[in-house]
């Protein structure tokens, strides 16, 4: 029984390490998000009204 407790116990704190690795991993990659679309609507707002949005790609 004891064995079993120590077992539960190992695991339990494995399962939360993961558990905050993966939160870790969300919130990183959330903040790259949000970075991203900030920098998006800044470029979209400097983009000029009366140039298409795909002339970039036209040569």
């Amino acid at each position: 029984m004891a064995q079993r407790m120590i077992f539960l116990r190992e695991r339990r704190r494995a399962s939360m390490r993961r558990m905050s690795f993966v939160v870790l991993l969300m919130a990183v990659t959330m903040m790259i998000f949000l970075a991203g679309v900030r920098v998006g609507v800044q470029y979209a707002s400097q983009i000029n009204e009366r140039t298409p949005v795909f002339a970039s790609l036209e040569h």
